[in-house]
């Protein structure tokens, strides 16, 4: 089996911000998540439509005349489909039975390697939605999937096997 830690970081091109993704080891069964590498994520933060109102008394910023009190943070995952990538496994599957309900609720960790202090790491609730599952990307199957953060991040650490890319997030204690 090839090192698909390797063949992420290549991808991503940066092995200073890393994301993982807690996925089912058996898809059929849904339980023992554990964070895998993720494949080409990409940050973005998209205005919510669901929160416009007209002229609150804590207004944030306007967007052509709606006033927005929030944004959600989404990471999108737009790339080649490696038959042995857990993640990518995943996504095939929500795809393939059109998953709608909680199976489609996820955990993703964002891990700054950079950060002074060891690996800061966020834990954020997420749902996965995958937009396109199939085509050509030269003799290769394409895959898009978006994570749209759905809550509250948790601050902690985490360090990731580099054989594997499965990682362990330790929350930061509250003391």
């Amino acid at each position: 089996m090839a090192n698909l830690t390797q063949i992420r970081q290549s991808t991503v091109g940066s092995e200073e911000l890393l994301y993982f993704v807690n996925v089912p080891d058996d898809l059929t069964q849904f339980d023992t998540r554990a964070f895998h590498m993720a494949l080409l994520m990409a940050e973005s933060n998209s205005m919510d439509s669901g929160v416009e109102t007209d002229d609150p008394a804590d207004v944030t910023s306007k967007v052509a005349s709606h006033v927005i009190k929030a944004y959600k943070k989404s990471f999108s995952h737009s790339g080649v489909y490696l038959k042995e990538d857990p993640v990518c496994k995943y996504e095939e599957y929500l795809f393939d039975h059109e998953v709608t309900d909680s199976k489609a609720n996820c955990e993703l960790v964002q891990i700054k390697t950079y950060a002074t202090g060891g690996n800061v790491a966020y834990k954020y609730p997420a749902v996965c939605e995958v937009s396109s599952f199939g085509g050509d990307a030269q003799d290769k199957i394409k895959v898009e999937a978006t994570y749209t953060i759905v809550g509250e991040a948790v601050e902690g650490t985490a360090s990731y096997d580099k054989e594997t890319g499965v990682a362990t997030f330790t929350p930061k204690s509250s003391s």
